[in-house]
């Protein structure tokens, strides 16, 4: 889990058979859309990065990646789902490849990480998108902090900006620059570009809508702890209901080594298919690790 977190590691799965040779060829290209599965739920860090990386990809394949989330029984019953779908190259999955061993050993898949064509893209970047309490370990903590100590780049997704961990203010204070206490009720509202120049906001429309919980960052100063990091605000919020303000909805955080981009969007999935977000997620995949 904590690999998975920390180092992304993409498993681009096809199942060995008839397509392997064209696979194998530099000349193959797509003549129709690619199916990409991720055996997770819409969200989640593996979600997040594998939409990345299909982006990158569909550039130079000339051709649409749709990703399409299959979660459950850990993962394994998307992966046999690519496992058993057609092998045509059409059909991919996405994950930490050791999962492909782990379903064979358990018996949930009869395939090994043999049968399949592995296509490798490790970021070097932290995704966190979490906030329940039992994530607050002494090891999460130390790995996390000596990741930022490194000068590594970190993502926090919207989740992770919350302040979820009352035992663990270091994180807001040092890691996101704040954070959310509340949101609004999912809704339309606008995302609105105040620095279009910075590298993260490239070719980010100006202005664009999504339907979302509206996180209240940093709304209330005076409960924000001392010495917490300072930000810049790339993008931010309509008005809320709440507070009838504007909020963060990008941001980088000021931090002494490691590259931090904060995120307050995303909670509901239909805001994953947007262009600009998904744009704004691979400028930020980009800045971080220093590409």
């Amino acid at each position: 889990m904590k690999k998975r977190t920390l180092i992304q590691t993409i498993a681009l799965g096809l199942a060995l058979g008839a397509s392997a040779s064209a696979m194998a060829q530099a000349t193959w290209k797509p003549t129709k859309p690619i199916n990409l599965i991720v055996p997770w739920a819409a969200g989640g860090s593996t979600d997040q990065i594998t939409r990345i990386a299909a982006a990158e990809i569909e550039k130079t394949l000339g051709q649409k990646i749709v990703v399409v989330n299959q979660p459950g029984a850990s993962g394994s019953i998307g992966s046999k789902n690519a496992w058993d779908a057609p092998r045509d190259g059409y059909t991919w999955t996405a994950g930490a490849a050791q999962d492909l061993g782990t379903y064979q050993s358990l018996g949930m898949l009869n395939a090994g990480i043999k049968d399949w064509h592995l296509f490798l893209h490790v970021a070097n970047i932290a995704v966190i998108s979490v906030n329940r309490k039992f994530f607050d370990t002494p090891a999460y903590r130390k790995a996390l902090f000596a990741f930022a100590a490194a000068g590594k780049g970190i993502v926090m997704h919207h989740p992770g900006t919350w302040y979820g961990f009352a035992d663990w203010p270091e994180l807001n204070a040092q890691i996101v620059g704040g954070g959310a206490r509340g949101h609004d009720k999912i809704a339309k509202y606008s995302v609105n570009a105040l620095q279009p120049a910075h590298p993260i906001m490239k070719n980010v429309p100006a202005s664009f809508e999504v339907e979302d919980e509206l996180y209240y960052i940093n709304a209330e100063p005076e409960k924000t702890p001392p010495g917490t990091a300072k930000i810049t605000v790339l993008a931010e919020t309509s008005p809320s209901d709440k507070f009838k303000a504007a909020h963060p909805s990008v941001w980088i955080t000021e931090h002494a080594k490691a590259k931090v981009v904060g995120f307050a969007l995303g909670h509901d999935a239909r805001v994953h298919d947007l262009k600009p977000y998904q744009q704004l997620l691979i400028n930020a995949a980009k800045w971080s690790s220093g590409k």
